[in-house]
């Protein structure tokens, strides 16, 4: 009984440590698609900013807007130019993190396309009920501890037997030369 508690708690374990990477990668995931659309907004502003920043050095050319107009629209230029480049920075940061969750090199996954429609359509949430009977029961975590438990019953159980004497009586009879003897083993 001990064992096979042993041996579930280890299965059991194998389970929690799938969770936690699986997790762990899900979280990569959610960090790269977040860091990739926010890329995307930023390449956009930087387009808005060439495009501000063209008409608004057009008007000071033809005298209608003063220079520090300019100076306005090209810091602000500057500026989302650093956003840039740090979005860029953290691009590559999230996807160094879902490399080291999934177990590959960073930089095969530069070269490879993450598919990020799964998450376009969120599964429906199951009810409160479900939820927390599922948090109860089904823990591999708490089942894994529970199975810890019983095999730590087990072992105690076999040291209480062990404590009391084990005492085998057994009859016994033999037919020597026509006379019946009768005989008791103690073990």
């Amino acid at each position: 009984a001990q064992a096979q508690a042993q041996t579930n708690a280890a299965a059991l374990s194998i389970a929690d440590t799938a969770w936690t990477v699986s997790s762990g990668v899900r979280a990569a995931l959610l960090e790269l698609e977040s860091a990739t659309r926010r890329l995307e907004v930023l390449e956009a502003q930087r387009e808005n900013d060439d495009a501000i920043v063209s008409m608004v050095a057009a008007r000071v050319q033809a005298g209608e807007a003063p220079r520090t107009d300019l100076g306005v629209y090209q810091t602000q230029q500057g500026r989302d130019l650093l956003d840039l480049a740090d979005g860029r920075s953290k691009l590559d940061a999230n996807r160094a993190k879902l490399a080291d969750a999934v177990g590959v090199p960073a930089i095969s996954l530069r070269v490879t396309a993450v598919s990020f429609g799964a998450l376009d359509k969120l599964p429906g949430i199951p009810s409160q009920r479900s939820l927390r009977s599922a948090a109860l029961l089904r823990r591999s975590d708490v089942l894994g501890a529970l199975q810890d438990f019983a095999a730590a019953d087990a072992a105690l159980r076999l040291e209480i037997a062990k404590q009391t004497p084990d005492l085998h009586l057994n009859p016994g009879y033999t037919f020597d030369q026509g006379q019946s003897k009768w005989a008791l083993g103690l073990g």
